[in-house]
């Protein structure tokens, strides 16, 4: 189990990070969250993708971005 702060940006951005003091200095809205497992907090990712986020997971042992849509 990890604590996981989630801070989420104009424009649908959401950061998911391990370290706090990662947050983007710009969010509106802060959360802390216990995930599981890795497996567990990619599945909340991708969710959250499914539902319009971009979103970029940086812990110690996942890092991860929504892919860039180019059109």
């Amino acid at each position: 189990m990890q604590t996981i702060y989630s801070g989420e940006c104009r424009g649908g951005y959401l950061k998911l990070t391990s370290d706090r003091d990662c947050l983007p200095c710009d969010i509106i809205r802060f959360g802390e969250h216990v995930v599981i497992s890795d497996e567990d907090l990619m599945t909340k990712a991708h969710l959250l993708e499914q539902r319009g986020f971009r979103v970029c997971v940086d812990t110690e042992t996942v890092f991860y971005e929504t892919p860039e849509v180019i059109a």
